[in-house]
């Protein structure tokens, strides 16, 4: 493990080699626990900065970890043992893991009359026995410090240490008088025992209380969100191997920070005042000296100047390990530095940019001292996406309506208020959600709000005459449909749901596309069917923390692109551009003065047996089936316009990370693919081509929205990007059934009332094959003329199939005659 730490620069938890003792099973251990190492492996730039939206805890969630830790490193069933005379006085250093107790314990060490080795773990158990049983395998490493504490009292190695202690063990002596057996070899020096995981279990701190003389309690504290920084970055969650891997490492640090310091407040309700000591690890790093003199005071000792030199004497302090090899129990990080460092009391700040810590944690985190960090004090901006970056500029100033929705008619006992909480959950798990879009200091950015919740409308709409129920449905969901979103003050989630009856609902979620896109809508029905069965049967949620947050993204993918991306895609579409024109379809009229942009359609239905022989011809042609289709359709678009070498826009998703692909969120990307239809090629000569356009494309298609439309402009023609025809294909992964228990529900289709482009084809797999819609503008289009569009389009598909070494200028001749 020192080994893979200082190769890798990385904390490994020591039970790596535990849970993976070969090499392949470390690569797998290392691959799902630290995943930035095989992306810095790779070359791939790694956040360093988290602007994680980590789920809130809830009651149930503190109450499931209590109950755990209370058992964690510990015996089954731990007693005072009030048999015989107390112990004499020692000091307990109280706090919870990463708090900084190696660096107090080290000070200690540093005091003629104090002995602070490292963590004991001996109240925690019963009997020396009990202790060897629980530190085998995994936890076998937890055992040195009291090794270590033998080889310095008894000025011996390791393995003399060790075989005094399997003495002790086989004795079968208690705790108890193991602890006493240490303070009579050490005669005039009290002990101070820093072993965090004694604040978990309230009887074992109750065992201090009754088994020693007026002990002396510290009480270490640490701002909870630096802690759990501190873990995350040691890795401490791996010791909390729950069963059911169902918390975050960020909640399983703000976890084990609450529990530690409620069960120590109330511990310490009852104990003098005069035994009891306050100490801030941010008093003990910015003021060293006034802190541990103010701790001297407490103990009763004076002052000694080389507690303030913790990296002096590295063997009297037991800054060593038991091995030549090892290190010390505690703070992995010790020997990095080279003294007290006030600087890092504040690092947390670099990387949390969120607060995410329950109402819980911050009531005992104030009581504490500590305050809630202000908006300005966390930023918690930042820059657009893609996809966000284009709807902001679609938004601003022309106002065109961006919105999705999903809308479904509810038969049966629905219960709106899980309805609710199910909604609300999906919001506070995606940022998304809840997250704004506004110009800060001249840029657009966006911002987490982590309490804005959606907004729900409710509206009772009963003893609807049978025959006009329809058309009131229509037009509420309508309505509904054209509400623009307020992108710089939200809600970005509105839900409305039509009351017709008790037991009768219509349900429409609707969504800004600057929130989503069209891939994730089965996420949010996948996720509202788990939560809603789970919540409606009294349940909590079923689902698995989400590995990365959209913010998490968004971060990455900003400094993935300034370390080269960003160069690279501007220089490619610089060239593939140059010289490049935007398909002129021929209109039926012009656009007006005050354009509608309303939006017609021609639906094409693309069967499964035709579907299956466009995936023969593709796959002996070496090409996916989307380049196939988006041939067709430039053979199509440039036969009506007469044009061989034009622009079109395509859509691609562009989820570039593993963890991205349970994410709601706006990952789509609009790029102008570069058809070349010049010098006759047959149709398979022209797949090869395409395949080459997209695949470039594909390659580059992380440019910014705002700089493929600088490229634009600096062509010199008067026309403006996005293009006027648009093409996408969506394969959906993830079912959009919505499922509810005990109700039947039935999808409403609804298409929208406005439309950017010109003509658009969206081609949706369905049923095996492909349900294929036109959108156009009316304003400039007849039904009529994409009809003709469509029908061509179908019979070029079934055209190549047969015969697909058919040269374009022949295929142009067949599609003419086609009306």
């Amino acid at each position: 493990v020192n080994k893979l730490q200082d190769e890798l620069n990385k904390i490994l938890h020591p039970v790596a080699l535990f849970d993976a003792p070969t090499i392949a099973t470390l690569a797998e251990y290392l691959q799902e626990n630290y995943s930035e190492l095989a992306e810095e492996t790779e070359g791939k730039v790694v956040s360093k900065t988290s602007k994680t939206l980590v789920e809130k805890l809830n009651t149930q969630q503190i109450g499931q970890m209590r109950q755990y830790l209370q058992h964690h490193l510990c015996g089954e069933s731990v007693q005072s043992d009030t048999s015989g005379k107390k112990n004499k006085q020692a000091i307990f250093i109280l706090c919870t893991g990463r708090s900084g107790s190696t660096l107090l314990r080290v000070i200690m060490a540093g005091h003629p009359q104090l002995f602070a080795p490292p963590e004991l773990y001996l109240l925690s158990f019963n009997t020396l026995a009990e202790r060897k049983a629980a530190f085998s395998g995994r936890n076998n490493f937890l055992g040195e410090g009291v090794i270590r504490a033998i080889m310095e009292i008894k000025n011996c190695d390791g393995e003399q240490a060790q075989q005094i202690m399997e003495e002790l063990e086989e004795q079968n002596l208690s705790t108890k008088e193991f602890f006493s057996l240490m303070q009579e070899w050490l005669p005039g020096q009290i002990i101070a025992d820093k072993t965090p995981p004694y604040v978990f279990n309230p009887e074992v701190l109750q065992r201090a209380e009754e088994e020693f003389e007026n002990p002396l309690y510290i009480h270490l504290q640490r701002h909870p969100l630096a802690t759990i920084r501190s873990m995350k970055e040691a890795r401490l969650d791996l010791l909390v191997a729950m069963e059911e891997n169902q918390f975050s490492v960020e909640q399983k640090g703000e976890l084990m920070w609450l529990i530690s310091h409620q069960n120590i407040l109330e511990f310490l309700k009852n104990i003098p005042s005069s035994r009891q000591h306050q100490l801030k690890y941010e008093d003990l790093v910015q003021q060293p000296e006034t802190t541990v003199d103010q701790l001297c005071e407490f103990i009763g000792i004076d002052f000694h100047p080389d507690m303030l030199q913790p990296y002096k004497e590295k063997k009297q302090r037991m800054t060593d390990g038991v091995h030549a090899v090892s290190r010390m129990m505690g703070d992995p990080k010790f020997h990095t530095y080279k003294g007290i460092n006030a600087k890092v009391a504040e690092r947390w700040k670099e990387e949390y940019k969120v607060d995410f810590l329950s109402p819980e944690t911050w009531k005992v985190a104030e009581s504490l001292g500590y305050d809630r960090p202000s908006e300005n004090s966390l930023s918690n901006s930042l820059p657009l996406t893609v996809e966000q970056e284009y709807m902001w500029w679609r938004a601003h100033p022309e106002g065109l309506y961006n919105n999705t929705w999903r809308i479904w008619r509810i038969e049966g006992p629905l219960n709106l208020k899980v309805l609710q909480e199910a909604i609300k959950e999906i919001a506070r798990r995606h940022t998304p959600l809840h997250t704004t879009l506004e110009k800060v200091d001249g840029s657009v950015v966006q911002v987490v709000r982590p309490e804005m919740e959606p907004a729900f409308e409710i509206v009772d709409c009963p003893n609807i005459p049978e025959n006009e129920e329809s058309q009131v449905i229509r037009n509420y969901l309508e309505e509904c449909s054209l509400r623009q979103f307020d992108l710089v003050n939200g809600p970005m989630l509105r839900v409305n749901i039509l009351r017709l009856s008790e037991t009768s609902h219509i349900l429409m979620p609707c969504i800004n596309h600057a929130t989503t896109d069209a891939s994730s809508w089965g996420l949010f029905i996948h996720e509202l069917n788990a939560l809603y069965s789970a919540f409606a049967s009294g349940q909590p949620s079923p689902l698995p923390p989400l590995a990365m947050t959209f913010t998490d993204y968004a971060q990455w993918y900003q400094q993935w692109l300034q370390a080269g991306t960003l160069d690279k895609c501007l220089n490619y579409w610089r060239k593939t551009l140059a010289g490049a024109e935007l398909l002129e379809l021929p209109t039926d009229r012009p656009l007006p003065a005050n354009p509608t942009f309303r939006q017609g359609s021609e639906p094409l239905k693309i069967s499964a047996d035709l579907k299956s022989s466009l995936e023969n011809i593709s796959k002996k042609a070496g090409v996916v089936l989307y380049v196939t289709l988006l041939s067709a359709y430039g053979v199509v678009l440039g036969s009506v316009a007469n044009q061989e070498d034009f622009a079109i826009d395509s859509i691609f998703v562009n989820r570039l990370r593993k963890e991205a692909q349970s994410l709601i969120g706006p990952f789509g990307n609009i790029l102008p693919l570069r058809l070349d239809l010049k010098g006759d090629p047959t149709f398979a000569e022209l797949l090869d081509r395409i395949q080459q356009t997209v695949r470039n494309g594909y390659a580059h298609n992380s440019l910014p929205f705002l700089q493929l439309v600088d490229i634009w402009k600096a062509q010199g023609k008067q026309f403006k990007y996005p293009t006027s025809v648009g093409f996408n294909v969506i394969n959906a992964t993830n079912s959009e059934q919505l499922e509810l228990p005990e109700m039947e529900v039935s999808f409403i289709g609804m298409k929208k009332k406005a439309v950017v482009r010109n003509l658009h084809l969206r081609m949706l797999a369905k049923d095996g094959g492909y349900s294929a819609d036109f959108r156009y503008i009316t304003d400039i289009l007849d039904g009529t003329t994409v009809a003709r569009i469509a029908r061509k389009y179908h019979f070029l598909l079934e055209t190549v199939v047969k015969e697909p070494q058919k040269p374009l200028s022949q295929l142009r001749v067949m599609l003419d005659r086609v009306e």
